[in-house]
């Protein structure tokens, strides 16, 4: 038997009366909750009521209306259950509490196709449409339709404005009439049965995860990596603009801004540049910079030195924000040329220019700033500023070695255009100067050939190597010749001491690389290495040593050049080199391909030798 229609034993007493209070009515609906041990309410009923006594669900007490006969089996008959109003108005007091706590809102029917939109939550938190249609539940608010969802910062002027009519939830004249007020009439929008549901270009949440723990605005500590990053003094300044705007919102200082002037005319920048030291700001614009380039010629035509001293001591300054600007690159060119030979004056910028860093000036991570001067040659006018400071320190072996040292300390051999600044270094300075360069390279050899820069600038250290300098680093080469020669980079290196050292040396390397010739041709860079040592030399006697050394070969060393993806290339090019000046050994060593088994020369390398051989070779002259 169904134990909700079982027969009570007795009716309910009936309910005591209570007071028009609302702390009163509480305390008699806890009282009637209890209930008497012959009431219909069991322990298990109360403990669900207490359970589901939600803002959402809220707890209703049945109450017999005064006319509602009862059966004479004793069983109470079914009552129309009605929500209270002092009930009502807990429920109201604790919604207006939540909504003020989050403002909410909720997505309106429609897909992404039809237009969909948002509405204000001005019905209890649900759409106008859900509002409309859904059925009316027992305490006079409809269900809810959708998930209340959290919409930060919408006012409710916002709501009143594009509400379309509906109750406003911050309010609370509106929230206390919503409850009692009739449903409105729905927006001409299609219903939908069931859940209202948005899809993901409908809205995009943000979840309470994103938002601060502290819910503060902290304008110097943002987490976020696309927002700028800005000072202390930055925000306090625009704050005291924003203030003074917002206390003076009448005022027109913010519209008048000052009439743009046009660039100084030549007379003004004359007349600046001879009363002291000029304007730095004449160097970084085209116009005034130009002025500036021709009365630093004008002075040095003349003999008048106030336009190079005026120019001096304002580039000084700043001399590398001048250098590596495009328009201040044109103008320090032109005061080094003005320059040249004064030896105070040239000895005022390098030292500027060199100079260790000042105390207390570091970086981010507190390490302090450097000089920075490679970092000038990023652009070309960069560069074309420092070759200009070096042509200028050159005649002058103090400020070669400011410059030199500062090279070496700021990693020239590791910069991209390392080799063109030592390029530089060495055709303008000294061998005095700049050996220590070539000594600095020898000591990091094996780390420097390991890399690409590292590998270019080693080679021009060889190139203007001379006496002790050059024998290290000729022994260097000749110890690692075949590691060199395997290496990504250092193949470069081995490559260009096969053509700028001298004759002695190409032969020992040589003969050093042929003792290792067929892995060398089976490897990438070692490839080329090989077949450096007879096109780029240009030596007969050297291209007559490589091809004996492949003569000499045993047979299953050539079939695995022959049939490898690199050394076929190097046969290829090893015979057509020496097919006119050593015919013979040419076609003995062809000869030996073609008696190769028949498994080598069925792969596809082989075959490609084989072909090459035939068109080099025609059938009239057959190697058979």
């Amino acid at each position: 038997m169904d134990r909700g229609k079982q027969r009570a034993a007795r009716p309910p007493p009936p309910r005591p009366a209570y007071s028009g209070g609302l702390e009163a009515y509480l305390n008699f609906n806890a009282l009637s909750v209890g209930g008497g041990e012959g009431s219909s309410a069991s322990a298990r009923q109360m403990e669900l009521q207490q359970r589901y006594a939600m803002p959402n669900s809220p707890l209703v007490m049945p109450l017999p209306p005064p006319s509602q006969p009862q059966d004479g089996g004793g069983v109470v008959g079914r009552r129309r259950r009605t929500p209270h109003p002092l009930l009502l108005q807990v429920q109201r007091e604790l919604l207006r509490g939540m909504q003020q706590a989050q403002q909410n809102y909720c997505v309106g029917e429609g897909s992404s196709s039809s237009g969909a939109h948002f509405w204000p939550t001005g019905n209890g938190g649900v759409s106008p449409t859900a509002a409309a249609h859904a059925p009316t539940g027992d305490y006079g608010l409809p269900p809810a339709a959708d998930p209340v969802m959290p919409f930060g910062g919408i006012s409710s002027e916002y709501v009143s404005r594009f509400g379309m009519g509906y109750a406003n939830p911050f309010d609370a004249a509106a929230a206390s009439a919503a409850a009692t007020a009739p449903a409105m009439p729905r927006p001409p929008v299609a219903p939908r049965s069931g859940t209202l549901r948005a899809s993901a270009s409908q809205y995009q949440p943000i979840g309470a995860a994103s938002r601060s723990s502290t819910g503060r605005y902290n304008p110097l500590g943002s987490s976020s990596s696309n927002h700028p990053r800005f000072s202390e003094q930055v925000y306090h300044e625009n704050r005291n603009v924003v203030d003074a705007l917002r206390a003076n919102e009448a005022g027109i200082s913010w519209r008048c801004t000052p009439r743009i002037k046009e660039g100084r005319s030549p007379e003004e920048i004359r007349s600046e540049m001879l009363r002291g030291p000029m304007p730095l700001a004449l160097v970084f614009f085209q116009s005034s910079a130009a002025h500036v380039i021709r009365l630093l010629e004008e002075g040095a035509e003349k003999g008048v030195d106030l336009y190079r001293l005026s120019a001096l001591a304002a580039i000084k300054t700043q001399v590398h924000r001048v250098m590596e600007d495009k328009e201040g690159s044109q103008v320090f060119i032109a005061l080094m040329n003005a320059c040249a030979e004064r030896k105070d004056e040239i000895h005022a910028i390098v030292a500027a220019a060199t100079g260790p860093p000042v105390v207390g000036n570091v970086n981010v991570n507190g390490v302090p700033k450097t000089s920075h001067l490679l970092h000038l040659t990023r652009q070309e006018y960069g560069e074309s500023s420092l070759k200009a400071l070096i042509t200028a320190a050159a005649p002058f072996s103090d400020m070669c070695k400011l410059l030199v040292d500062c090279f070496m300390c700021e990693s020239v051999m590791d910069h991209p255009r390392g080799d063109r600044i030592l390029r530089c270094c060495f055709e303008l300075m000294s061998y005095g100067d700049t050996k220590i360069m070539i000594q600095f390279a020898c000591y990091h050899s094996s780390k420097l050939l390991h890399s690409s820069p590292g590998s270019r600038c080693i080679s021009e250290c060889f190139e203007s190597a001379r006496g002790e300098e050059l024998e290290q680093l000729e022994h260097i080469v000749l110890v690692n010749a075949a590691t060199i020669a395997r290496g990504n980079y250092s193949n470069y290196f081995i490559q260009r001491v096969l053509v700028k050292g001298s004759e002695g040396l190409k032969h020992k390397l040589v003969s050093a690389l042929m003792t290792d010739v067929a892995s060398l041709s089976r490897q990438q860079f070692g490839s080329y290495v090989v077949e450096a040592c007879f096109l780029t030399t240009g030596s007969v006697e050297l291209l007559h040593l490589v091809l004996s050394t492949f003569l000499k070969l045993p047979d299953d060393q050539l079939a695995d050049v022959v049939q490898c993806g690199y050394g076929n290339y190097v046969i290829q090019k090893l015979v057509d080199a020496s097919k006119e000046p050593f015919r013979n050994e040419t076609m003995m060593l062809a000869r030996r391909i073609q008696r190769l088994p028949e498994e080598v020369l069925d792969r596809m390398s082989a075959k490609q030798v084989l072909k090459f051989l035939r068109r080099l070779f025609p059938s009239r002259n057959r190697l058979h």
